[in-house]
């Protein structure tokens, strides 16, 4: 294998690829460290200007500074999803460094992250990105794009994270934190907002001491938006929105040794979405698609739509023993549901239409032991179960009076693991750590796939089989850090990454065999990784860096032909890359916030279909992204304070097929959003004008083509503004 250092220094030519992660990194590296310096030069010792929050993350299942945490870690305060005008999830991804979004416009969408994704629409294929709720593993991607109305913070951790959150995080795992209720104090918020397509929104909360032990939080969200897609069929106007969540907790503390917290939430959406709408009338039957002319029009008269509904509930025990390890348990049942409808042909003539209906519920169980943090030896340890059912069922109507295409299937999986992290302060600078988890996967699927009609036109058999399988991998990991001062400290980590094997239970179009190809075999990674993070300035300025290269093999590759799938473990990849993000406190009412990701991301070795794509990039992965923020609020004598935020994000170009047809390529944006609002002094409220896509820039979020040779595609929404007035009390 080569070294890792031989890694960083690889120098690649061909397909632009000249510049090294090491000088990248070396210049990304020398630009924390002059500007540490420059901050260090200027500083004023008598300067009372304010200094930037310390950040404190879960994000290794015990609280610590995000300076103590050895990996690439990036963390979204609630002021910071409140500034970006952040509804879900998906709002985030163009601020965040090496993270990108797959949106379809339906529940079957994609994160991405350092170039890894998963095309997990297939029940029986698991996601490349884990996401999590206070602990809590949310089982499929239809589902992974939250509500963001009352979290504390977003957690994205880049890189795998086998140890401590197991299978399926291979890209990395995503950690939502919510607020938890607070005893003693009746508070609470209110926000309602009107915006364009008559967009009402309404969220808040409300905190209610039950007693002196026992307090309760309930919180709540709605949304209502009018289309902005013209449909020339019929009338209908696509990517409407209705959507309600809701959270409820209750904290009991004795103010003792046990706490109790017990959660439950719900979300319902009912959405008129296009999952995809003609870009370029292609191949054969051009002539079929009419006059859509423009990324806001379709011709369409099939089924249209996303119903989605889930929730579940939880209760979290934690327990300080007499020596100050505690003991925590977190049960858990998730339901959820998802059903849409697509026109596949793009046309307003009845061609092919398809019909996708799955249920997921789940049970998971999580015990853990946690040593005191302020001990030189500090360890975390645990055990891990999941049982999750799922059940699909796939319809899809080809020339409805000759052809009629029906899947339906089910996927158990039984996982249970053990795991274990420590580290050891070796002395007051240096800190070496190293964990490992044992992981086993016992899998069930039954796929009975259906054809009426003329299915040979179409490449589709009709397929009864079943299988079961048990997958088990060990994920180990080693890191070393060491203070190189009170503010600054540097860290090397390895780590491995492992998804699970997986089920073909979808439409499935076998290129010879069945049998063969029902069963997708686990992929794994090898992260290599370096870096830095401190702050300067009397912590005014706060910089976290990291330089990676990761060894990528057996991914499982999923990809649609015409109507059914095909999915094979094709290939191997290199990824190298670096990641920077910075805050500066400028003054006290200023702040500025530069953030930049590089990757450098092709298959090694790939093939598909026949083909060799060998050194074609990943999908899904651009080889830039940056994110430059100013956030400016002056108090103003006698007024009140002045809030005004400003996000400037770029994503460089990206395929949206590993065979980078120049057809499923979106060329490199540049997407700003702002935010500028009044808090009256002496007064509770404040209201709030906002714009996402203020420069209307028109650009896709998925690209590819469909049954009938038409490059089909989704366009991110054009730009939207609003106004919002919150209440607190």
């Amino acid at each position: 294998m080569r070294s890792f250092v031989g890694k960083l220094s690889r120098c690649y030519v061909g397909k632009s690829r000249k510049l090294s992660v090491l000088s990248l990194g070396g210049v990304a590296l020398t630009t924390a460290l002059v500007g540490s310096a420059f901050a260090q030069e200027i500083s004023d010792p008598e300067d009372e200007v304010s200094t930037l929050d310390t950040v404190i993350v879960s994000a290794r299942k015990r609280d610590e500074s995000l300076k103590d945490v050895p990996g690439s870690l990036a963390v979204v305060s609630a002021e910071q999803i409140e500034a970006k005008s952040a509804v879900g999830l998906s709002d985030l991804t163009l601020s965040i460094p090496n993270v990108s979004y797959q949106d379809r416009g339906s529940g079957f969408n994609s994160f991405s992250i350092r170039g890894i994704s998963s095309n997990a629409r297939n029940t029986g294929i698991e996601d490349s990105v884990s996401i999590y709720v206070d602990g809590v593993y949310v089982g499929r991607p239809a589902f992974f794009d939250l509500n963001l109305a009352d979290v504390q913070s977003v957690e994205v951790l880049r890189g795998p994270q086998g140890t401590l959150f197991g299978k399926n995080t291979i890209a990395g795992a995503i950690n939502i934190v919510t607020p938890k209720p607070k005893l003693g104090e009746f508070f609470g918020r209110g926000t309602i907002g009107y915006g364009e397509f008559d967009a009402i929104s309404a969220k808040g909360f409300v905190n209610v001491p039950v007693s002196s032990s026992i307090a309760a939080k309930l919180s709540i969200s709605t949304r209502q938006r009018d289309g902005y897609i013209d449909n020339l069929t019929d009338g209908r106007v696509f990517q409407g929105l209705d959507e309600q969540s809701a959270r409820g907790q209750i904290l009991f503390d004795s103010g003792e040794a046990l706490t109790v917290l017990l959660s439950a939430d719900y979300t319902n959406k009912d959405n008129d979405i296009n999952i995809s709408q003609v870009l370029r009338p292609s191949g054969s039957f051009a002539a079929l698609f009419g006059a859509q002319a423009g990324p806001l029009v379709t011709e369409e008269d099939g089924p249209n739509f996303d119903k989605q509904e889930f929730g579940g509930v939880s209760a979290t025990f934690e327990y300080t023993l007499p020596s100050d390890h505690t003991l925590k348990a977190v049960a858990a049942y998730r339901d959820m549901t998802v059903k849409t409808g697509s026109d596949d042909d793009n046309t307003g003539v009845n061609l092919i239409s398809s019909i996708v209906d799955d249920h997921t519920d789940q049970t998971s169980l999580e015990l853990l032991l946690s040593s005191p943090g302020s001990s030189e030896f500090r360890y975390v340890a645990g055990v891990y179960y999941l049982n999750q059912e799922t059940d699909s069922m796939r319809r899809t109507g080809a020339l409805p009076a000759l052809t009629d295409i029906t899947g339906d299937g089910g996927n158990t999986t039984v996982s249970y693991a053990v795991y274990g992290n420590a580290d050891w302060d070796i002395t007051d600078k240096l800190t070496v750590g190293a964990g490992a988890r044992w992981s086993r996967d016992d899998k069930e699927a039954a796929w009975l796939q259906t054809t009426a009609g003329l299915p040979a036109t179409l490449g589709l058999q009709g397929i009864q089989i079943a299988d079961d399988r048990s997958f088990e991998k060990v994920t180990p990991s080693v890191n070393i850090s060491y203070d190189l001062s009170s503010e600054i400290t540097g860290y090397a980590l390895w780590s491995k990454g492992y998804k699970s094997g997986s089920f073909m239970t979808d439409i499935f179009e076998p290129a010879v065999d069945p049998v063969s190809e029902f069963v997708l075999l686990p992929e794994t990674v090898d992260n290599y990784e370096v870096g830095l993070k401190g702050s300067a300035w009397n912590n005014r300025f706060r910089f976290n860096f990291a330089a990676f290269s990761m060894d990528y093999k057996d991914l499982q590759v999923i990809n649609l032909n015409a109507i059914g799938f095909i999915g094979s473990n094709a290939g191997a990849a290199t990824i190298e890359g670096i990641e920077l993000e910075t805050d500066t406190r400028l003054t006290d009412s200023l702040t500025v916030s530069l953030n930049a990701g590089y990757l450098d991301a092709y298959y090694d070795e790939l093939f598909q279909e026949g083909s060799d794509l060998s050194g074609n990039r990943m999908r899904n992965a651009p080889e830039w992204t940056g994110t430059a923020s100013v956030n400016y609020r002056p108090t103003i004598q006698g007024i009140g304070e002045f809030d005004a935020w400003l996000d400037v994000n770029y994503r460089g170009g990206i395929f949206f097929d590993p065979q980078n047809r120049p057809s499923s390529h979106q060329p490199a944006i540049t997407v700003v959003n702002g935010r500028i609002g009044l808090l009256p002094e002496g007064q509770d409220w404040s209201i709030y004008i906002w714009g996402r896509n203020l420069f209307d820039k028109e650009y896709t979020t998925f690209l590819r083509f469909g049954p009938f040779g038409q490059e089909q595609g989704s366009f991110a929404p054009p730009r939207t503004y609003g106004i919002e007035a919150t209440l607190n009390f």
